[in-house]
């Protein structure tokens, strides 16, 4: 930088020195708040994929739960076919309700072609929303 000849041009000079130092502590403080606000979204992303993981342990405990009570069901299908049998009667066919059929097909259709797990999420707590 050229040392001002006059006292007027370093006084000018000193003014348009501070004028972008304000400026540029404007811009830090800017930067700041991105700084921050992308360490709450990281925060943030990190406390939900701790509830992601809550989650699919508690689903992986429910299969293991669902896994149990079907074959607790195919077990008592099975006695009862044996009681029936004993009982000299011919085995009678069950037949699920239609209605409940036709509501998992209509799920396992939109689900089917559905790759997002948000999506797919939201689709089923619908459904299951739906029922009730």
């Amino acid at each position: 930088m050229d040392t001002p000849a006059t006292l007027a041009d370093a006084l000018s000079a000193l003014n348009a020195a501070n004028v972008r130092t304000t400026e540029l502590h404007a811009e830090v403080a800017t930067l700041n708040e991105l700084l921050n606000e992308a360490s709450a979204t990281g925060n943030e992303r990190n406390a939900l994929k701790a509830e992601l993981g809550v989650i699919n342990a508690k689903n992986t405990e429910l299969a293991q739960q669902l896994a149990g009570i079907v074959n607790s069901v195919k077990s008592v299908d099975e006695q009862a076919a044996a009681v029936v049998a004993a009982a000299g009667h011919p085995p009678v066919e069950l037949t699920p309700n239609p209605d409940t059929v036709a509501k998992n097909e209509t799920l396992a259709e939109r689900l089917k072609n559905v790759t997002d797990q948000g999506e797919r999420t939201r689709i089923r707590h619908e459904f299951f929303n739906s029922l009730k």
